[in-house]
């Protein structure tokens, strides 16, 4: 009974952090015009997303020291702070500040969620459901976030966009702390600090490199820093990292083929994300003619078969290994992407709805069952550092997908006779280059090993 109540509360969390990244979408326009500042309003998604990316690690490693449910409170806390604030805030420079403790918070909700996940359920069929709900309310949060976002704006205002979650924050605190009981070994441990400050000093480089790299040129000095400092940070991480009696980031992480495959698995299945959802509507407004809104409707099939993908792994878990069911998942996105790689001015709607329906279930497959595979191949005491950084990746590869997708469009469209042509030469090469990363999934799903470490609950 516990259990179902523990995952009640993980999937309101799921809720509220899935929500958080699309229903702000729908009230930027609303912000902007409201705190008079247009020019500032990336920050509000991309400082969320800067803070997010470091903390993840950081709450990971901290719940494998001081217990899960200790972290959780604190990440929790930061969160609806952060939320409050930004609800109240009255200037953009305030609204940014709130957003970068948002995101410490936020940071905290996917990978402390998914390993309190991994060790109320033991059984492997029993995980595989439990993280197909949680993958299928993503999606479904997903969507009804920006109609939440349109209608809270509509009828009251932006601020309640960012007060609402303040309950739902609530509600999730409440049925996982109460419910949810843990065994922390009377063992004393060293905290990483050094590892933790070089770690944020070269993630924060590095995404905001790559963030803002389209705009001020990857070639301008500033940029070019940037990347010299995150080299720098990685290198100095790595040589900390050895030497730490705890360190932040196990390196045996990446010493199984399997569990760096899985991260790798990870980082491109993001960066396909990244570019189908930016690049289809936009092809769609400029080569179809559609509004913003139809163009929208275009993504809808991706989200409810991800949705649908996600209910289906929880029936045939038992049925198929994770593993299988991943290779199946990566054989369908690359069909998909090789589809979408082959589209047109002359493509049918009904076509592009298919395919990116077909992205959808292949990613519904795939990402839920990614989890599992942590969870069942880290022991315990390196659950949350492993959950940390896969998180950390997911993020990173939202970052990378928008970078370099960005740079294939630009160049590609360079020499265009007229911007409908360049719209299309620019999404067709962005295309191909989902295919190449869909392709580089499938081949990494052969070295997915499964070991399954016992733990108890």
């Amino acid at each position: 009974m516990k259990r179902r109540i523990i995952l009640t509360g993980v999937l309101v969390a799921t809720i509220l952090a899935a929500m958080e990244s699309t229903i702000v979408s729908t009230a930027a326009p609303s912000i902007a015009k409201d705190l008079s500042n247009l020019d500032m309003i990336s920050w509000i998604f991309s400082i969320y997303l800067l803070a997010s990316a470091v903390s993840a690690p950081i709450f990971g490693k901290l719940a494998d020291i001081f217990g899960i449910k200790k972290i959780f409170i604190i990440g929790m806390i930061l969160f609806l702070i952060g939320s409050l604030a930004c609800g109240f805030a009255t200037s953009m420079n305030q609204l940014i500040i709130a957003r970068a403790v948002q995101g410490l918070g936020g940071g905290s909700v996917f990978p402390l969620c998914r390993t309190i996940l991994g060790l109320i359920y033991i059984d492997e069929k029993e995980r595989s459901k439990a993280q197909g709900w949680e993958s299928a309310i993503y999606g479904i949060a997903g969507v009804l976030g920006p109609l939440a976002g349109g209608i809270i704006v509509d009828n009251l205002s932006w601020h309640y966009v960012f007060l609402i979650t303040v309950p739902i924050g609530l509600i999730a605190s409440i049925l996982i702390i109460i419910n949810f009981k843990e065994q922390i070994p009377g063992v004393k441990h060293k905290v990483d600090y050094i590892g933790a400050t070089i770690f944020s000093i070269g993630t924060i480089s590095l995404i905001f490199a790559l963030l803002e790299g389209s705009k001020l040129g990857w070639t301008s000095l500033k940029i070019m820093i940037l990347f010299i400092i995150a080299a720098i940070s990685l290198f100095v991480f790595i040589y900390v990292e050895r030497k730490a009696q705890e360190p932040l980031i196990p390196l045996n992480l990446f010493k199984d083929p399997g569990l760096l495959m899985i991260n790798v698995i990870t980082l491109f299945s993001g960066a396909i994300l990244i570019g189908i959802t930016t690049y289809i509507p936009t092809w769609s407004q400029t080569i179809l003619g559609n509004s913003a809104s139809q163009s929208g409707l275009l993504l809808t099939p991706l989200l409810v078969l991800w949705t649908s993908g996600s209910f289906i792994v929880g029936i045939i878990a038992g049925k198929l290994t994770s593993n299988k069911i991943i290779r199946i998942g990566s054989i369908i996105l690359l069909v998909a992407t090789f589809l979408l790689s082959t589209v047109s001015h002359n493509t049918s709607e009904i076509l592009i709805y298919i395919y990116t329906g077909l992205l959808g279930l292949g990613m519904g497959l795939i990402v839920p069952l990614i989890i599992v595979y942590i969870q069942s191949n880290i022991s315990n005491n390196e659950l949350g550092s492993a959950m940390g950084l896969n998180a950390f990746i997911n993020t990173l590869s939202q970052a990378i997908g928008v970078s370099i997708f960005g740079a294939i469009f630009s160049y590609s469209t360079v020499g265009a006779s007229n911007e409908v042509k360049a719209i299309e030469s620019g999404t067709h090469y962005i295309f191909i280059g989902t295919v190449i990363l869909a392709l580089l999934i499938f081949g990494a799903t052969f070295l997915l090993k499964k070991k399954d470490v016992e733990r108890q609950y």
